[in-house]
């Protein structure tokens, strides 16, 4: 049946409350917002959760980093606390996405009967068939995947309440959406809500929630805006030159707080040694850690215990520390929206803060990008840094005035 897109009250962009409890949220997962260091409720949250907990079917154009897990994270361990058996799916494009999906939703649903598990592919058999004995409620998965389980009899849509599409928009582009609407087709019996979310709404995204979406929510939220108190830098560094500069900055700045992002698991590791051996009160965060040792490292760096944290962005949303003062991208995030995300850390409630990214020569075309989404031009910063060795060094671009980066007493 064809759906119409109905406009509901939801819809309305709405200013933050006070609570998820005030949205309608169950208890037990206010408390587990609380633990994830959630302080409030984003735009995103704010808006659709209150459609989602009616349990109607929801459109939701949001971006990435703006608390959209949540919201569908919500409604999977509300179904899957209904009844034993897989009673949600959440399809996504990629298996790094399956991953970081499931995290956050065991996280949402650690105080209730729920088991969340990703089935991505390319892991043993043995392994595999071990993730999804028991009583699993939830499967996060990429859809072509997902159908290959239900062909084995490893999985089931039979019982089904929810179906997620998260990034629709991106399964369009990677030819994906004819997949997830089997899954829809498969489910269509049994289920009782849809959830689709997508950064942007092309025509085909638009008519899969016209086929398979029953009179929905349409939520559609801005995108977060940049702080005005917010100062945007760049410093143009050699390849090699990235350790030596972040020391410097540090030792130049001396931060309350700060957040230093990196692309990896394994480089958020290296950094964190390298500057504890600095003699910075430093902790690291990235997806790999439990729940439990993630809160711990919120807890510490939020009481000023550590002062610096440095991240993958699984700290670009969710935490809020009034404190912050300098947010500093030793390495440039994958997509442009995720650099507001991260800035965003900083100049919390009209606070002053600063941001400062470090631009490879060949990353020109990236920063130019990046300063369209921030709606500005990132100012040349100012620092010291000593020269990489000269097997590694490779000339930034010219920064004003015809200076080098890398120069000491002219790094920018």
């Amino acid at each position: 049946m064809q759906a119409h897109l109905a406009q509901d009250p939801s819809s309305a962009l709405v200013p933050a409350v006070p609570s998820f409890r005030s949205l309608g949220v169950p208890e037990t997962l206010a408390l587990a917002f609380e633990e994830m260091g959630y302080a409030a409720p984003t735009d995103v949250q704010a808006a659709a959760l209150p459609a989602v907990l009616k349990g109607k079917d929801v459109l939701l154009e949001a971006r990435t980093g703006s608390g959209k897990t949540a919201v569908f994270g919500v409604a999977c361990v509300v179904a899957g606390s209904r009844a034993l058996g897989v009673r949600a799916v959440v399809l996504v494009p990629t298996r790094e996405l399956a991953r970081q999906v499931t995290e956050e939703v065991r996280a949402i649903g650690a105080g209730s009967p729920f088991r969340a598990v990703a089935v991505t592919g390319g892991v043993q058999g043995e392994q595999e068939e071990r993730q999804l004995a028991g009583d699993v409620r939830c499967v996060v998965a990429t859809p072509g995947r997902l159908l290959a389980l239900v062909e084995a009899r490893r999985v089931s849509l039979e019982k089904v309440e929810l179906v997620v599409l998260d990034e629709a928009d991106r399964m369009l582009d990677m030819g994906f959406l004819p997949d997830a609407e089997r899954v829809l087709d498969a489910t269509a019996a049994a289920r009782k809500q849809a959830i689709l979310v997508s950064a942007t709404l092309p025509r085909e995204v638009t008519r899969v929630a016209e086929r398979h979406l029953r009179e929905p929510a349409e939520v559609r939220v801005a995108a977060e805006p940049v702080p005005s108190s917010l100062s945007h830098f760049r410093l143009n560094v050699f390849d090699g030159q990235k350790d030596l500069a972040i020391v410097a900055l540090l030792k130049k700045e001396d931060p309350h707080r700060a957040i230093v992002f990196v692309r990896t698991r394994a480089r958020a590791d290296e950094l964190w040694r390298l500057l504890k051996a600095e003699g910075f009160l430093v902790d690291r965060l990235q997806g790999e850690m439990s729940h439990d040792q993630r809160r711990h490292v919120f807890d510490l760096f939020s009481r000023g215990t550590t002062r610096i944290l440095v991240a993958t962005d699984v700290a670009s949303r969710g935490l809020d520390v009034p404190e912050m003062e300098i947010v500093v991208n030793v390495d440039l995030p994958d997509e442009d929206e995720q650099y507001v995300h991260r800035a965003g850390r900083a100049a919390r409630m009209g606070r002053p803060g600063k941001v400062v990214s470090f631009v490879l020569p060949e990353e020109k075309d990236r920063r130019v990008r990046l300063e369209r989404e921030a709606g500005t031009e990132f100012a040349p910063y100012r620092l010291d840094v000593p020269k990489p060795p000269s097997s590694s060094r490779r000339a930034p671009e010219e920064g004003p005035g015809g200076n080098k980066a890398g120069r000491r007493g002219s790094a920018r």
